[in-house]
C-alpha cells in the first residue's frame, strides 16, 4: 500500500509543470528543421542543414495556476491541498511535452527533402477530478470515485529517417517519418481503470469497487545507471503529412505526429488492485502492534487484495494532430490559421486554435499569433523569430509571450523553442528581392 500511494503521488508532484502546444513554433515552417517534430512535410529553403544540439523546446499548459498548488509558509514552497481542491474543477487537465534534439540533418532534393534525426522525448497526460483534490484537502472522510482520473507519464529517445516528396507540379507534398524508439521511464493508469468507495456516514464502513484498478510502470526505479539512448523497452513510431496548394495564394495542411507504441519490458512494476463489485471494510485495529500502514494495509489486502507483477506491457504515444491553412498576402507576408488537438488512448485534450502573420524577408522570418482553447479559454499572443548571421541560424518561438515576463506562478501555461542550425546554400532557393 505504501508504494501504491507513494506512487500516487510522485504522480501528482508533476502538476507542478504545466503545458500546451506549438502554434508559433508550427507556423515557422519548412524555415527551421526541427519543425518537422510537429510537421514531417518540409521543403527547406536551404541546400542543407545541421542541427546542433542546442535545439532545445517545450510546451505545458493546464486549467489551473501554479500558484494553485503551490504556496510559499515564509521559508519555503509546499503543496496547498486546500487551496488546490477550493480552485478545481469537476475535470481538470494537464498536458507536457519536452524534447531535446540530439541531432538533425536536412537535405534538399530536387523534390523535396531528406532527413536524419535523434532526439529525447517526455510526455505528460493527465486528466483529474473534484474527488481527487478533495482526498488531498480532507481525507477518506467522504465517499469518491476515481473512475475519470487518467494519467499517462513516458520519457524516450527517437531515432529515424524523413522523406518529403512533391506531385502535381510541386502543388502536392507528401511527407512521411519513421522512428525507431526507445523507452527511459514510463507510468499510466490501466486503461478504463475504475475505483469508488461508498462510505457509511453513520457506521464509517467503506464499501469499495474496483475494475482494471492498475498502475503500471517501467524504469521509475532511477538508480544510478547511466540514461542510455537505446534501451530493452523497443518501439516503433511515425509521422505523416501533407500540403495542397489550392490555389497560388491558398495552401493547406495536414500532420498526424507520433502515431506508435513502446512495449516495456524493462524493469517493469506493474501495481493492481482486485476486481470488486462491493466489498465492505469495516475498518483496521490501530491499537495492534506494528504500524498504521502496515495495518490499513493488512485491512484492504482481506478486502480487495493487492499484487505487484512484472508482466511487460504496450503504451500508445500520445499523437499529435495540425490542420492549418496558410494564405499567402504577397511574396513576403502570409496569414495562417491553425487546429491543433492531442490525444492519447487514456486521456483527449480539447482542441486548441491560432491564427496569425508572417513575414519573410531574405536572412529572417518573424511573425506574430493569437492563440486559444486547450484547457481554458483564454487569449494568449505569441511570436517566433529567425535569423541567419552567416552559416548561423538562430531562432526562438513562443506561444505566450506574457509568460516569458511575467510570474511563472500566475500563468497558466505556455511554449518556448530555441535553438542553433549551421545551414549552407540558403539564397540558392530564395526568389530575389
Amino acid at each position: 500500500m505504501k508504494k501504491h500511494l507513494s506512487l500516487i503521488f510522485f504522480f501528482a508532484a508533476l502538476a507542478s509543470t504545466k503545458a500546451q502546444n506549438d502554434f508559433s513554433f508550427y507556423h515557422m515552417g519548412d524555415y527551421v528543421t526541427q519543425t518537422q517534430n510537429l510537421s514531417p512535410v518540409y521543403l527547406p529553403k536551404n541546400s542543407f542543414t545541421f542541427g546542433t544540439a542546442a535545439n532545445i523546446g517545450g510546451s505545458v499548459h493546464s486549467n489551473l495556476l501554479l500558484s494553485d498548488v503551490w504556496v510559499s509558509d515564509g521559508n519555503a514552497l509546499k503543496i496547498d491541498f486546500d487551496r488546490l481542491n477550493a480552485v478545481a474543477q469537476e475535470e481538470n487537465t494537464f498536458n507536457a511535452d519536452l524534447s531535446t534534439s540530439l541531432l538533425m540533418l536536412s537535405l534538399k532534393t530536387r523534390k523535396g527533402s531528406i532527413s536524419l534525426f535523434a532526439n529525447i522525448r517526455s510526455t505528460v497526460n493527465w486528466t483529474f477530478g473534484k474527488d481527487f483534490t478533495r482526498i488531498g484537502a480532507q481525507g477518506f472522510s467522504d465517499s469518491f470515485a476515481l473512475s475519470n482520473d487518467k494519467i499517462a507519464v513516458t520519457a524516450y529517445s527517437e531515432v529515424g529517417i524523413g522523406f518529403t516528396r512533391t506531385f502535381l507540379d510541386n502543388r502536392l507534398a507528401v511527407g512521411l517519418r519513421l522512428k525507431a524508439l526507445h523507452g527511459f521511464s514510463h507510468g499510466q493508469t490501466k486503461e478504463k481503470a475504475a475505483f469508488s468507495i461508498d462510505i457509511d456516514p453513520l457506521t464509517s464502513a467503506w464499501n469499495v469497487q474496483a475494475s482494471n484498478a492498475t498502475i503500471q510502470t517501467s524504469g521509475l526505479a532511477l538508480a544510478e545507471d547511466e540514461l542510455l539512448l537505446f534501451t530493452d523497452n523497443k518501439g516503433f513510431g511515425m509521422d505523416i503529412g501533407a500540403t495542397y496548394a489550392a490555389t497560388d495564394k491558398l495552401t493547406l495542411e495536414l500532420a498526424v505526429n507520433d502515431i506508435g507504441s513502446i512495449h516495456w519490458t524493462q524493469d517493469v512494476r506493474n501495481y493492481i488492485l482486485e476486481d470488486t463489485a462491493g466489498s465492505s471494510f469495516q475498518g483496521a485495529n490501530l491499537n495492534a502492534e506494528g504500524s498504521i500502514e502496515e495495518e490499513l494495509e493488512a485491512a484492504l489486502n482481506e478486502v480487495i487484495g493487492t499484487q505487484e507483477t512484472t508482466a511487460s506491457f504496450k503504451s500508445q504515444l500520445a499523437t499529435r494532430t495540425f490542420v492549418s491553412a496558410r494564405y499567402q498576402l504577397s511574396p513576403k507576408n502570409a496569414l495562417v490559421a491553425a487546429f491543433f488537438k492531442n490525444s492519447h488512448s487514456l486521456v483527449t485534450q480539447t482542441p486548441s486554435y491560432s491564427l496569425g502573420y508572417q513575414r519573410t524577408l531574405q536572412k529572417t522570418t518573424y511573425g506574430i499569433l493569437a492563440r486559444t482553447g486547450g484547457a481554458q479559454e483564454n487569449i494568449y499572443i505569441g511570436a517566433n523569430a529567425m535569423l541567419r548571421l552567416g552559416f548561423l541560424q538562430l531562432y526562438a518561438a513562443t506561444d505566450n509571450v506574457a509568460s516569458l515576463f511575467g510570474k511563472v506562478e500566475e500563468v497558466h501555461g505556455g511554449s518556448l523553442r530555441f535553438g542553433l542550425n549551421v545551414v549552407f546554400g540558403y539564397k540558392k532557393w530564395l526568389p530575389k528581392e
